[in-house]
């Protein structure tokens, strides 16, 4: 049998609506001397029936059990006898003179190993949307890059393939050094299809997912145009067909992040079509559904220990309205597959080069849907209830910007040890701010509209920007606490907590220093002594460690205001504080003589000790 010149490649999967046209188009081209190798991609509709109606010696049927179209067309490399190798869409149209012009080029051309054919979008009814018209590209990659949906349009010499690839030809190995001719006229029709067509099997996808692997060679050429997704968000497509279009490239997106090496220009080029894909997906997503009521915010940066658990602890809780965005601050470890083990909706995996902590955060805020932005820690857990509580305690204080709870810590080996309390109240909660940081930042329930208003996590307090934080939102909003244990703080060797606990120190100290520069907040004897009555006689198990934190709270209060010498007030704290404790009086008094020396002018103010 004597062997054809050229090979046409057609991967077809479930397309029987316009297969007919699509191999028409080929078998009326005029240059006769191919052979039309049509790989059936696990179709479920008559494809094959279409295929066997056709009596034409040329047309090679071959079925695989895969569904991707790389795949068919890796399969129909494979099988291909000619000199030249073209492909085609499985819904396009090549007109009848394209076969022949680009064989005509490529034999008279020996130096050339690509040859493309300007084209037209159409719609489902074959109209022309519109045209495309260039004339020379420098590289076959520029040209795959700027056309990314148009490999149908091109031809190349049989030896540049590799055909022991599992997806598309080696292109990539010879884009940099040979130019691709775009030949004059317009010779090719390439289908945009509404409705079905544009979900995660068509060729559209495939060939998406193609450049996105093209960036793993070749990352200065590579720039991710934004086109593909706004033509198909301006489709006819229904909203649902296209959140499955967008969630295909970027879970491919992901797969690509998690399985190739990238160069930092690379990740930086991939990343940023990660988010902008990440940003599209919400929005569709709005389209259809309401939001969630909180969207839960983690940041991981290689974690792999205690991750699992610590998503699971959020995927248990009570309360289930939520997403779970979780930012890969480009990890190393087993992170990624530890959170795609997860076969949960809710998960929204974004992955990144590493940025740290405080820029994934106010990503995560910014990627966030819900109103409402649960913070969780990738080494710790949060309790069924958390988010129940939480969340029905900032319900019912429209003024409230943050709600914590209280905290436990554990080891590595899940051992419970020391539960923390403090002031529940929003005023004691911001007289906290003086002494210490009053929440667990991973236990914490922030309205959106908090975060943005104070100008989300500042870069100018690492390792201690939720202490920040807390004390911009506390200008505007109120706090509360609820009293009882939510949350489990682990300590283990490696940890955030522990690795920098001398640097969170230091910075606290500036924290607070800055925070004494303010306006003091001051209560009046009978508000303290009151309130240390409430907590006192709160209702919750810890009611005792509550008051007792109070007091210490007040002491450490009383006997700043004393060093900075505030005399008046400090005395007011101290008469409040022997009031319902006498114990501390002794341990005030000499403070508070050094408070009215101060006061007179005749000893220095103490600002060292904070």
């Amino acid at each position: 049998m004597t062997k054809p010149l050229v090979s046409v490649i057609l991967p077809v999967h479930s397309a029987q609506e316009f297969l007919n046209i699509t191999v028409d188009s080929v078998l009326l081209q005029s240059y006769v001397n191919f052979e039309l190798l049509i790989i059936d991609c696990a179709s479920d509709d008559q494809t094959k029936y279409i295929v066997n109606r056709y009596r034409d010696p040329r047309i090679k049927y071959s079925a695989i059990k895969s569904s991707q179209l790389k795949d068919g067309i890796a399969t129909g490399i494979k099988l291909a006898r000619g000199k030249y190798i073209a492909l085609m869409g499985q819904t396009d149209i090549s007109l009848p003179k394209r076969l022949e012009k680009e064989v005509e080029y490529l034999e008279r051309h020996s130096e050339a190993e690509l040859v493309g054919t300007n084209y037209s979008v159409i719609d489902e009814n074959s109209r022309i949307i519109k045209a495309q018209n260039r004339r020379q590209e420098k590289s076959l990659l520029n040209w795959l890059l700027s056309h990314p949906f148009a490999v149908g349009t091109l031809m190349a010499r049989a030896k540049i393939y590799n055909t022991e690839a599992k997806i598309y030809p080696e292109w990539w190995r010879v884009a940099d050094r040979h130019p691709i001719a775009i030949l004059p006229g317009n010779l090719y029709r390439l289908r945009q299809e509404a409705g079905k067509k544009l979900t995660g099997k068509d060729s559209i996808d495939d060939d998406y997912e193609l450049w996105l692997r093209a960036a793993g060679g070749y990352p200065k050429a590579v720039k991710y145009p934004s086109e593909p997704i706004k033509s198909l968000l301006a489709s006819k497509a229904r909203p649902i067909e296209m959140l499955d279009h967008v969630e295909h490239l970027l879970k491919s997106a992901n797969q690509i992040w998690a399985k190739t090496e990238l160069s930092p220009t690379q990740q930086q080029l991939l990343e940023a079509q990660i988010n902008y894909l990440a940003k599209q997906w919400a929005d569709i997503k709005d389209r259809l559904e309401a939001p969630p009521t909180i969207s839960v915010v983690m940041s991981i940066y290689n974690g792999q220990k205690f991750l699992k658990a610590a998503i699971q602890s959020i995927l248990d809780q009570t309360f289930v309205d939520f997403e779970f965005i979780i930012i890969d601050d480009g990890s190393r470890d087993s992170t990624v597959r530890i959170v795609n083990s997860f076969n949960d909706p809710r998960i929204r995996l974004i992955s990144q080069a590493n940025h740290g902590l405080i820029y994934s955060l106010n990503k995560g805020i910014d990627f966030a849907r819900a109103s409402l932005i649960a913070r969780q820690d990738a080494d710790d857990i949060s309790l069924p209830q958390r988010l129940e509580k939480e969340l029905s305690a900032l319900l019912s204080l429209p003024k409230a910007g943050v709600v914590g709870g209280f905290w436990q810590y554990i080891n590595s080996l899940n051992q419970r040890s020391i539960i923390m309390v403090t002031p529940t109240k929003d005023v004691d909660l911001r007289r906290s701010l003086y002494v210490e940081n009053p929440f667990a930042h991973g236990a914490t329930l922030i309205r959106k509209s908090a975060l943005k208003a104070s100008g989300g996590y500042g870069q100018k307090f690492v390792y201690v920007e939720d202490y920040d934080l807390w004390r911009r939102i506390g200008e505007n909003w109120q706090f509360y606490q609820v009293p009882e244990v939510l949350y489990l703080y682990r300590i283990s060797e490696g940890s955030i907590s522990s690795s920098n606990s001398a640097i969170q120190a230091d910075i606290s100290s500036r924290i607070r220093r800055d925070q004494w520069q303010k306006p003091f907040l001051a209560k009046s004897l009978r508000s303290i002594i009151n309130d240390g009555h409430y907590y006192k006689k709160l209702n919750s198990p810890l009611a005792r460690q509550t008051y007792q934190k109070y007091l210490d709270q007040q002491h450490s209060i009383t006997l700043k205001l004393f060093h900075r010498g505030a005399f008046k007030t400090g005395l007011i704290n101290l008469l409040a504080v022997a009031l319902l404790n006498p114990k501390y009086v002794k341990s005030l008094l000499k403070p508070a003589a050094g408070g009215f020396l101060r006061r007179l002018g005749l000893m220095e103010l103490r600002d060292d000790i904070y």
